[in-house]
């Protein structure tokens, strides 16, 4: 097994349906967000609570989740942010709550590079295998294991926080330096499962 596997966890959200489901604002939506560098950097990503179900505040959390991907509050940022992190671009954010009330001082992760570091042969495929996006096969896993020769070529800077590529769930890895600083900190919000431990499913339970 791959001594990463043991070094990286996997972000996911809250258990339950009382937590913060985010959805993009039209106008934020249009802007592909999610995967492209975003060019107009002056101009925030807004998202609402899709979830009418939730009683949670954006006051109660510092991260939130928009499907698999990131929204940490400005002290987390500050805590955690390293500029070094290749194909990662921290784009400000603004939260709609449930008051349409604007809450500012949010930022938005926009990985516009994954990192392709899945150990194919060690990872264990769900059946079905490969999931096809246009010319691109994405496989579906069960189990993770990431590769040791890939990562041992980049340096720890560089690949503190990435998105996996070559997967049909672009799941976010953050170190454990990373995790370190959000369990001492008590940033709330989310959850982690480390790599060696996951199964997908294990976050809905």
């Amino acid at each position: 097994m791959s001594s990463y596997n043991n070094e990286y966890y996997i972000v996911h959200n809250l258990e339950g349906d009382d937590h913060i489901f985010l959805n993009a604002t039209k106008n934020t939506a249009s802007r592909k967000y999610s995967y492209m560098k975003n060019d107009r950097i002056s101009e925030p990503f807004f998202f609402y609570n899709d979830n009418k179900q939730s009683s949670m505040k954006s006051s109660e959390v510092d991260i939130m989740l928009d499907g698999v991907d990131l929204i940490i509050s400005d002290r987390v940022r500050k805590a955690l942010v390293s500029e070094s992190v290749a194909g990662l671009q921290y784009n400000s954010a603004v939260y709609i709550d449930e008051n349409e009330v604007w809450n500012e001082g949010f930022w938005y992760l926009t990985f516009f590079e994954k990192l392709y570091c899945l150990d194919t042969l060690k990872s264990e495929a769900l059946r079905g295998d490969l999931v096809s996006y246009g010319t691109k096969s994405n496989m579906t896993i069960n189990r993770y294991s990431l590769d040791t020769s890939k990562l041992d070529m980049i340096p720890l800077e560089s690949r503190l926080l990435f998105k996996i590529g070559g997967t049909s769930f672009s799941y976010i890895f953050i170190h454990e330096s990373v995790f370190e600083k959000i369990s001492i900190n008590e940033f709330k919000g989310a959850r982690f499962f480390k790599v060696s431990d996951f199964e997908e499913g294990d976050q809905y339970y």
